[in-house]
Formats: C-alpha cells, sequence, structure tokens
C-alpha cells in the first residue's frame, strides 16, 4: 500500500516512527468497559488498535475500564476476552482501570494539593444547574474555594467510607465559563457504595473514565490514544489532566469515526432493553449485532476482519449498508464452506419402482476444491425433497418438478412425478415417482434430459434437525433511538423442521453450504447436556472375565477425573443372573465421597431398591421397565402391566424417602423378541410413569436398531406428552453404527442427558451381536465439535480407554480410540 492510500492514523504513526518520537515503538490499547458484549462497531476499534500495532511491530494492550462497578461483571470480562481472541488478536499485556485505584487516588490527592481539585457537597441536579448550557456560562460552585486541607481531608473520608452515594464527589477546578462544557469543573470521582468484580469492597470512590484513561494510558506508555468521534471534544480533559499530573509520558488522543451499521442498533442501552425485555435470546442471539452474535451465526473472524478493512478508518460518521457485510460473509465461505444437501420444508417422495435395499452415492464436499474430497450420500426408496420444488401447476419456464416431468436428483438419478397425493384440506403431502435406473449421476446412459436439478435427502437415514432461518432484526435502514421498539421485524426469525443429510452431522465442520440454500452453521449453543457414564455397569456387565472390585473403582476414577457429573456404578441384581456385578456393595464402599457427583445403582424391582439405599452410598436409584411384555418377562419376570405397578411403589418409596429414582424404559425401539415397538405404546407407558413423578424418563435403545429419524420422531412425542419440564434422557447402542447420530437426533429433540460409555463398552444379554454402548470419548468429540455444552475433559477420557483397553485384554470399540482426537488439544468444552 502507498503513502497516499493508507489512511490519517497510519500516515501519523508513520511520521511518528519517522521522526523517532517512538523510541519503544508502537503501542495502542483497546480499553472496553466491561458492561456488556462487544458488538461489531467495538470490531472496527479492535482491528484498528490491534492492526496497527502488528503491522509497525508494536504492542497492543486489552485493558478493562472497570471504573462503575454497578454495571459491570465477570461474565462480560471473560466474553471481552474471547471476542478479542477469537478475532485474531493477542494483548501483549492484561489491565484493569482497578489495577491503578491506588496511583489514580494519588493523582488526585496531587491535584488537590495543587489546588486543581475540590470536594464538593453540591447534589447531582445543582451540579448540572451550575454547569450552563451550550449558549451560557456555568456559575461556580459554592464549595469551590474550600481550603486544600478540608478538600483533602473530605476526600480521604469519602474514601474512608463516611459519606453516603452523592453526598460528595471530586470535580476538577477548570474553567466554568469555558465553551467547551467538558471543562467546567467535571467531575473526576463519586462515591459509589458497590461490589466491584475484581477489588470487592476496598473501594467506595470510583474515578471517572475522563481521568482515568488518559491517566492509564500514560502509565502503559500508550503512543497513540485511539478513539471514536465522540470523544473529540473530550481531548482537552485529556490533556489537561495530564499536563497537570506528575506523569512521564503524554500519548496523542486522535479520534477516528465509529461504525454505524444498516438495521440494527449500537448501543448498548439499547441492546440491553432488547435482551432485558426478552426481544431477543440474549446476548448471543443471532440477530445482534454483537460479536457473539454473529459468530453464533455462523460470521467467520476473517469475514469480520475484511468488513473492518473495507469501512476503512475516516474522519466521518457515517452508517454502512448491511449488504457490505453480508458480502464480506459470503465472500469467505464461498472458498471455505463445505457443500451439503438439506431440507427446510420437506415433501416426502417415494420410488414405486426400487426394489429395496440402499445405495451409497458419491458427492463432492465443494465442487471447486478437489483437495476436500467426496462424502457418501445415502440413498433409498424413500426421500424428502423441497415443498418448493414441486408444483402441480407450474409457471413458465420451470425446471423443477411437476406431474408427468422429469428432474434429476442431485448426484443421483432421474426420476419423474407419476402422481401426487394430497391430504384432506388439499396440501400435497407425497409424490409418488418413477426413477430411472440407468440415469445415474457419471454414468447416465438414459437419454433423458430433465429440465432441472433438485437437492434431496433419502428418508432412512435423514438427521431431523431444527433450523432457524434469521432475517434482520429492524425493519428500517436506521431505527430511531425513541421508538426503536416499533421497527422490529416480526419476521426476523423463521424456525423449521427439517432433515440434513448425515454426513453434516457426522463430520467436524461447523459451517456448510446447503445447494441451492444458502449458507448454515452448526448452532454453538445448542442446549447444554448431561452425560450419564454407564461404563462400570452396563459396559462391564457382559464381560466375560470377572473385573475386580479395584479394577471398577479405577474406572470410576478415570471418569471423574475427566468432569463426568453422573456415573451409573453398578446394579443390584442377583449375583447368580449378572456375577459381573456381585460385589456391588463393596463398589459402593469405595466410591471418593463428592457432593459434585451423582452415582446412581441400576435396580429392577424393590428388592433391589432396598439393598442400594441400605449402601448409603448412592444418590440417585435407576429402574428398568420394559416397553414389551415378552421381554420384561424374560429380563426381570414382569410384564409391562405388572413391571407399571411396581415402579410405581418404588418411585413412591423414593418420595416418601426423599430418595430420587429415575426410570429407563427399555427396548423402546426394537425387540429382541417381537421386532418393532410402537412409538404410542412407549409413549403410554412413559405417561403412566409420569403420573408418579419419577425424576427422569429414559428411552433405551437396548439392542441398537435404531435409526435418527426414529429417535426424533419417538422424543418429540414423548416431549409433547409430557411436557417441557419432565427431564429425558437417552441411551444409546452402537450396534450399527447409529448411535452418535442417534445422539444428536435426540438432542435435537429436547433430551437433556446422554448416556455412553468409556471406550464404548457394554451390551445387553440378549443381543450377542451388539459392539456396545456409544463410546463416551466419541460422543464427547461428537458434543465438542458441535458447539454443545457438557463439561467433559476428552483427552481424560482417552487416557481412560487407553488404559480400560489392557484392563480388558481386549481392542475396545471406540472409534476415536483408533483414529486420535481432532485437533490434538480439543478437551473440556
Amino acid at each position: 500500500m502507498d503513502h497516499e492510500a493508507k489512511d490519517f492514523i497510519r500516515q501519523r504513526i508513520e511520521h511518528d516512527l519517522a521522526q523517532g518520537v517512538l523510541p519503544a515503538g508502537v503501542v495502542t490499547r483497546f480499553p472496553p468497559e466491561p458492561n456488556g458484549y462487544l458488538h461489531i462497531g467495538h470490531a472496527k476499534s479492535i482491528c484498528l488498535n490491534f492492526g496497527v500495532a502488528q503491522e509497525y511491530g508494536g504492542s497492543t494492550f486489552l485493558r478493562f475500564d472497570d471504573t462503575n462497578p454497578s454495571k459491570e461483571s465477570d461474565e462480560f470480562v471473560q466474553s471481552i476476552q474471547a471476542d478479542v481472541a477469537w478475532l485474531g488478536f493477542t494483548w501483549s499485556t492484561l489491565t484493569h482501570a482497578s489495577d491503578y485505584f491506588e496511583e489514580l487516588y494519588k493523582f488526585a490527592t496531587d491535584l488537590i494539593n495543587d489546588g486543581k481539585a475540590y470536594v464538593d457537597s453540591s447534589s447531582a441536579q445543582e451540579i448540572r444547574e451550575q454547569r450552563g448550557t451550550l449558549t451560557e456560562p456555568g456559575q461556580n460552585s459554592p464549595f469551590r474555594d474550600r481550603s486544600v486541607a478540608e478538600n483533602l481531608d473530605l476526600f480521604e473520608r469519602m474514601r474512608a467510607g463516611e459519606f453516603a452515594d452523592g453526598e460528595h464527589v471530586l470535580r476538577a477546578k477548570i474553567d466554568m465559563s469555558s465553551p467547551n462544557i467538558n471543562m467546567r469543573d467535571p467531575v473526576l470521582y463519586r462515591i459509589r457504595h458497590v461490589h466491584h468484580q475484581r477489588t470487592g469492597d476496598k473501594w467506595c470512590i470510583y474515578p471517572m473514565y475522563d481521568f482515568t484513561h488518559c491517566i492509564s494510558d500514560a502509565l502503559e506508555g500508550i503512543t497513540h490514544s485511539l478513539c471514536t468521534l465522540e470523544f473529540a471534544d473530550h481531548r482537552p480533559l485529556y490533556d489537561w489532566v495530564l499536563d497537570n499530573s506528575n506523569v512521564n509520558f503524554h500519548p496523542p488522543q486522535i479520534e477516528f469515526s465509529r461504525l454505524g451499521l444498516e438495521y440494527t442498533v449500537m448501543s448498548k442501552r439499547l441492546l440491553h432493553r432488547l435482551v432485558e425485555e426478552k426481544l431477543v435470546d440474549g446476548w448471543d442471539d443471532p440477530r445482534m449485532p454483537t460479536i457473539a452474535g454473529l459468530r453464533r451465526r455462523g460470521v467467520t473472524p476473517a469475514a469480520i476482519r475484511d468488513f473492518c478493512a473495507r469501512v476503512g478508518v475516516t474522519k466521518v460518521d457515517n452508517r454502512v449498508e448491511m449488504n457490505l457485510l453480508e458480502f464480506c460473509i459470503r465472500k469467505d465461505l464461498e472458498d471455505s464452506a463445505r457443500r451439503g444437501m438439506g431440507v427446510l420444508k420437506p415433501l416426502k417422495v417415494t420410488l414405486t419402482n426400487w426394489t429395496g435395499g440402499d445405495e451409497i452415492l458419491p458427492g463432492k464436499w465443494h465442487g471447486k476444491d478437489e483437495s476436500l474430497g467426496e462424502r457418501d450420500m445415502p440413498f433409498s426408496g424413500e426421500l424428502y425433497i423441497e415443498q418448493d420444488d414441486f408444483a402441480i401447476e407450474p409457471p413458465k419456464k420451470w425446471k423443477r418438478l411437476s406431474p408427468g416431468e422429469m428432474v434429476r436428483l442431485r448426484y443421483g438419478y432421474i426420476i419423474r412425478c407419476d402422481e401426487h397425493v394430497c391430504d384432506d384440506a388439499g396440501e400435497v403431502v407425497e409424490l409418488k415417482c418413477t426413477y430411472f435406473p440407468d440415469s445415474r449421476s457419471g454414468s447416465d446412459t438414459s437419454g433423458l434430459k430433465p429440465k432441472g436439478v433438485v437437492h434431496w435427502v433419502s428418508a432412512a437415514h435423514a438427521v431431523p434437525v431444527e433450523i432457524r432461518s434469521y432475517n434482520r432484526l429492524f425493519r428500517v435502514p436506521d431505527p430511531s433511538a425513541t421508538s426503536f421498539l416499533e421497527d422490529i421485524n416480526p419476521d426476523s426469525l423463521e424456525i423449521l423442521q427439517g432433515f440434513v443429510e448425515p454426513a453434516i452431522v457426522a463430520h467436524e465442520d461447523t459451517h456448510f453450504q446447503f445447494e441451492r440454500q444458502g449458507y448454515f452453521c452448526k448452532d454453538s449453543k445448542l442446549p447444554g447436556v448431561t452425560i450419564m457414564e454407564v461404563s462400570p455397569r452396563d459396559g462391564l456387565q457382559n464381560e466375560d472375565a470377572l473385573i475386580t472390585t479395584e479394577q471398577k473403582l479405577r474406572l470410576i476414577d478415570y471418569a471423574l477425573d475427566a468432569g463426568c457429573k453422573r456415573i451409573e456404578v453398578t446394579s443390584f441384581v442377583h449375583p447368580e443372573r449378572v456375577p459381573q456385578m456381585a460385589d456391588a456393595e463393596a463398589v459402593c464402599a469405595g466410591l471418593p465421597q463428592r457432593g459434585d457427583v451423582t452415582y446412581t445403582g441400576l435396580i429392577l424391582n424393590e428388592r433391589g431398591y432396598e439393598r442400594l439405599r441400605a449402601t448409603q452410598r448412592l444418590n440417585e436409584a435407576g429402574l428398568v421397565v420394559p416397553a414389551t411384555d415378552v421381554f420384561g418377562l424374560r429380563n426381570q419376570g414382569l410384564d409391562v402391566a405388572d413391571a407399571l405397578t411396581m415402579a410405581k411403589k418404588v418411585i413412591s418409596h423414593g418420595a416418601n424417602n426423599g430418595f430420587p429414582v429415575q426410570v429407563t424404559i427399555a427396548v423402546a425401539f426394537g425387540c429382541p423378541f417381537s421386532g418393532d415397538v410402537q412409538a404410542q405404546a412407549v409413549v403410554d407407558i412413559a405417561q403412566a410413569l409420569a403420573e408418579a413423578a419419577p425424576v427422569e424418563i429414559a428411552l433405551a435403545d437396548t439392542i441398537g436398531v435404531a435409526v435418527p429419524m426414529q429417535v426424533f420422531d419417538l422424543f418429540s412425542a414423548l416431549r409433547e406428552r409430557l411436557g417441557p419440564d419432565m427431564p429425558l434422557r437417552a441411551h444409546f447402542h452402537d450396534t450399527r453404527n447409529t448411535g452418535i447420530a442417534n445422539a444428536f437426533a435426540a438432542l435435537q429433540a429436547g433430551v437433556n442427558t446422554l448416556d455412553a460409555s468409556i471406550g464404548g463398552i457394554g451390551g445387553c444379554p440378549f443381543a450377542p451381536n451388539a459392539s456396545g454402548n456409544v463410546a463416551t470419548e466419541d460422543l464427547v468429540y461428537m458434543l465438542n465439535r458441535s458447539g454443545v455444552a457438557h463439561g467433559v475433559d476428552l483427552e481424560k477420557l482417552i487416557q481412560g480407554a487407553q488404559w480400560l483397553g489392557p484392563a480388558l485384554n481386549k481392542t475396545l470399540p471406540s472409534s476415536l480410540l483408533k483414529a486420535g482426537n481432532f485437533p490434538a488439544s480439543d478437551g473440556a468444552e
């Protein structure tokens, strides 16, 4: 970049460097107040301050202006640090204005001694009236001529806490007739009996920003104090404080234009109102202009940096078009986002001549970047396409599906619509189509020439997802500060229930372009989930070699060390039925007692409940109720009706004893003896259990036959029947390699807790070919990469699995144990 093309700030820095007045190099600072989340306007300041320091080999301080404790919190401190780091910048030093409270107090005392500051006992209203107006000079305070001794005494007593809030302030003695109102004896200190998030109750007087930041700049050796234009009128005060304080360095304050953006607001006060009045879903709502909101929406750091660079640095405030930000976002994602297929408004397609079975089709991850490779796309006789891709009476030049017409399925076959099925309301609910076997993409010999291409997903394999489609938060480009609530766009969020191909869920990437749709990202704020570690019980119960009590306790220690807060440690069943659990009482006796961990034991009946309670070491009982009579009779000698009666008694005992009892419905997705299980039967069983008020209801895919759509539908039905307050848990086996996708589908349906087993060990005695439970490390990897909070450390889980394999003398099913973590440093989320 040549000199003429550089902005005025960079020109000033280069001039200073050329003059040799910066012996220590360029030093800048970003000084946010921790009273809210940063927004994209702050991003411009971050990019400027950190950017110029990087360009000229300098350094940048991240300094928190924490001088107003009533509005500040550690939550905001942490979020600001996260935002700066996420944008790609590293501060040389992290400081707080509160680090300098003692020095600031001394500088204020020096001003009093020099006759340049005084304690004013006027009320806030009186001080406002004394200041005058833009056209009229101010009036001296009646306390302006207090003696130095009296001012020092009062100021010291202010610090000691002798006075109430607002009783006194410390003011600079400058010029009440100055044309700049900021110079009319501004307040330097005020009394606030408020707990400070860093200094606690040590201070009850706090310096004002205009006094604090200039001295902080000087103490830190800031060479260029870059501020937005609203501080231009404050520059004379900035200079006055430094000129009249005993500081060794006087930084120049340089102002630049602040960033305004169309269709949003930047004022923290207005953003606070949006959050507090619940007009948005928190500070990180994807419609918010906060960095956290943009990040959650899927905007990348590179796109924001590019946007700030294109906006540039000027001395004129302006409102930037939203189109520019959207251009920068698309430009970045066009190159980086993998392609995939998602159906937002599904319409079922049945291929009437499909002969059965599944087929795998290859699909490119990116049409222009061959290095990203391909993904496997399952294809079957039942598909979903977009509702908008079919029209009974199509308009001219229609290139999608209509009666009697053909389209190509992306990466797949050509199909022809033979029949459409409508519901009672006349809405199309299904298409019956013919597919042409010789028309497969890449090897088409059919000679057919369809007019268009549509995207699709296989109904049997698609993963159900909630899709949030966002629009602009405000209807007008420049929302009014006085009536901005009236300008809110009521259609800024549309929630859809759609489907995506399984490769999207399974892949570690978070950003995707849904072909023919747009860019989407996995929500980084999916509801947090609890992991129930079941390896000590369900994982070990089928092991042929007897595992010692000490080994079981060591396995539990690994789970505890990884951060697992809920662990199923054993079962209380007859030792002849499950010999591996014969040492249940001994295991319980050896448990480390932790107030932050819930230890659970499995029971099948009232006798098991009494044994569990007698240990006095567990926090919860886990009861099993079958979904089918035949399984219940073989597993615990009870049919469904008798098991429900027993369960209600045990839950009642628990309520009387103040002891939590949760219930798992076994074989909820399929029974090894009777086959498919009707979803309605499972929901009815859960409803009957809910009437007894257990602390939680779980559904178990005991033999590993469930698929994601089935999981989503059943848990959604359960949530609808039981309401939002009943905690739900899911237990999956990975027998048919669907465990992780099933877990994700369960999350989408509102499940609170997921069962998993270190190493993927476990199984059901009635499913001899089962490969085990979902591996905890595989589950945590998926949760980490999907942005779901869980609190478990992945690396420590892997260490536990690495110990467990040799201990059991077997190769564990865990996929992550074989493939390794990615990236290698991933840990707890």
